[in-house]
């Protein structure tokens, strides 16, 4: 239940917004379920400006805020992220319910618009209605502007497949949508649609063992060949990244792009060419690791919390010089601090195979200072923050405890 919202300070939806953005907009509203609906009911909400809107196989809808002065009009507090429950086909927020929902882009134009033709805009195409008999509403077939269906065969290649399972490793789940600009660039470079690729996302996601674990399904779209390249996956994870990455290179250099262009800004002296030939790619390999290891965390330190991705470091279990065969496996890593980094590299902490801290002799002390009692000495014996996905691997990190003599 999220508090009470002021009608006086909150957008509605159809209503100009004050603020350009990302907004999602409720509406046919209702008090209970079964209430009788005469007409579309009340309007709701238009909330927003927001960073991303992720729905989680239709139970619920997450959203995060630009600012967390927006948040507090909608939450009644400073955090910028949100959840609203789905109670049948309903969405509920602040004690109502609404059948529809819409999400939409305020422009900085629309900002200055007429109140009364902010809403003349076309944002969608009626291509065809039914009656819906259920509800005594009409629905619709919409196509989105700026989002043409291209005449193709729509069976995806091994190598389309494999391009957006690059992007699957390097995005959290709150992205996998068609507004997120590495799915937009991947569906102009395969001349597939935006949607098109963020639903192949989605059904890889409905594949993730992780995923399955917590018992939650997809809605059954995956093909053969989305399962033939997760099996691949868990059999032999570095070979799969490897080919996955130069399938999505393949595609940036017919478009003109370097092959680590989806890296490029985490790399600045190689994109000036500063960097020999030599050490490129071993870069290239650590920056996706890292990509892909901050996804699974959220851009979270598993062991204090920080959110500060330029803090944050992807911390190898196994090192990378020791195991070959395991250096871009995300299931290898472990989302840290820099300082957390530093003392797990050193044997100083260690993670057992039960996802519990273990700290070790030398930062225990009495006599250490308060900074290092509170930030490392009082994780001994916590819980890890897990991952959404690829977990780390019990057997990689009883190896690390074992090589400092924790276990």
């Amino acid at each position: 239940m999220h508090p009470a919202t002021d009608p006086s300070t909150t957008p509605v939806y159809g209503v100009r917004p004050s603020k350009p953005g990302l907004y999602l907009g409720l509406f046919h509203g209702r008090d209970t379920p079964d209430q009788a609906m005469h007409g579309w009911g009340f309007d709701g909400p238009a909330i927003g400006p927001l960073r991303y809107f992720h729905t989680t196989y239709a139970c619920s809808v997450n959203v995060e805020f630009v600012s967390p002065t927006d948040a507090q009009l909608f939450t009644g507090t400073h955090d910028t992220l949100m959840n609203l429950a789905i109670n049948g086909d309903l969405l509920c927020f602040d004690g109502k319910l609404y059948g529809d929902w819409t999400v939409y882009v305020v422009t900085p134009e629309e900002c200055f618009r007429p109140p009364d033709t902010f809403r003349q805009n076309t944002r969608l195409t009626i291509c065809a209605d039914k009656p819906n008999r259920s509800r005594g509403t009409r629905t619709a077939n919409i196509c989105r502007q700026g989002e043409q269906h291209m005449p193709r065969s729509t069976d995806w290649t091994r190598n389309e497949t494999l391009a957006a399972f690059h992007i699957y490793l390097q995005l959290p789940f709150g992205q996998l949508h068609r507004n997120q600009a590495r799915i937009v660039q991947l569906s102009q470079w395969i001349g597939r649609t935006a949607s098109a690729v963020a639903m192949k996302l989605v059904n890889l996601a409905s594949l993730d063992p992780q995923i399955l674990a917590s018992g939650r399904r997809g809605m059954g779209n995956a093909s053969k060949l989305d399962q033939q390249i997760w099996n691949e996956f868990l059999a032999a994870n570095d070979p799969v990244v490897t080919e996955a990455a130069t399938s999505f290179g393949h595609y940036a250099e017919q478009n003109g792009l370097p092959p680590f262009v989806d890296v490029l800004d985490e790399m600045p002296d190689i994109a000036e060419g500063k960097t020999t030939t030599a050490i490129v790619q071993v870069r290239v390999n650590q920056a996706r690791f890292r990509r892909a290891i901050l996804a699974s965390y959220n851009a979270t330190c598993c062991m204090s919390g920080l959110r500060v991705p330029k803090l944050l470091v992807a911390s190898h279990i196994v090192p990378w010089s020791m195991d070959t065969q395991n250096r871009l496996n995300p299931s290898n890593g472990l989302c840290l601090s820099a300082l957390h980094d530093r003392a797990y590299d050193q044997g100083l902490i260690t993670v057992l195979p039960d996802f519990t801290i273990r700290v070790g002799e030398a930062l225990r002390h009495a006599e250490l200072d308060p900074f290092a009692q509170s930030s490392l000495a009082q994780c001994q014996g916590q819980a890890i923050r897990l991952p959404e996905r690829f977990r780390p691997a019990p057997a990689f990190l009883e190896a690390h405890a074992r090589r400092f003599g924790f276990m």
